[in-house]
């Protein structure tokens, strides 16, 4: 099972929804950038809105015409860590990645 993580990983294969676990963001989100590997992975998206509220459950983002709060993912596996003023903390594979509004 683990060679077939690993596979996945390398291969750019999202892993099954109920083995997905948030990304561990530590620090200044704003800073969080992938590598040119990381990137070149990433499936094609494109974020058309970005709501930021106090409250936690009026945030959220338009990816691919698409609406998304914080914790869900795309059909492509991108998932919404985190809806901050500044614009959105994503992740793929595990990676997390700050997207500016």
């Amino acid at each position: 099972e683990s060679f077939k993580q690993q596979m996945r990983r390398e291969q750019g294969i999202p892993p099954p929804p109920a083995q997905r676990r948030p990304a561990d963001i530590s620090g200044d989100p704003t800073k969080l950038r992938l590598t040119p590997l990381q990137q070149a992975q990433l499936p094609a998206y494109f974020m058309t809105v970005h709501v930021y509220d106090e409250d936690p459950a009026k945030r959220f983002v338009l990816i691919n015409a698409l609406r998304y709060v914080e914790g869900e993912e795309t059909r492509d596996g991108i998932r919404i860590e985190r809806i901050i003023p500044e614009g959105a903390v994503l992740s793929y594979l595990g990676n997390p990645f700050f997207v500016r509004r």
